[in-house]
């Protein structure tokens, strides 16, 4: 995320007020591609040794032969 120092001028324009809605908070200036997003998140881990499988669901780990896999997750979890 971008951080910005910010200031008033006389006539009340805040600098850097592109980046930052009114509340001060800063706005992600990120975009998500599909390309990218489809590399990152399409994945498959093992559930015994958390390995990363790219590609289709494969039949056994390339690391410890487990057959269990997940997708790797897409969203955060709450802590």
């Amino acid at each position: 995320m971008l951080w910005l120092n910010t200031g008033l001028i006389s006539d009340g324009f805040r600098v850097g007020s592109d980046y930052e809605w009114p509340a001060g908070r800063p706005v992600c200036m990120a975009q998500r591609h599909p390309e990218a997003e489809r590399r990152l998140l399409d994945k498959w881990i093992c559930m015994k040794c958390s390995a990363t499988h790219r590609g289709s669901k494969p039949r056994a780990c390339r690391k410890c032969g487990y057959t269990g896999f997940r997708k790797k997750a897409v969203e955060r979890r709450k802590t």
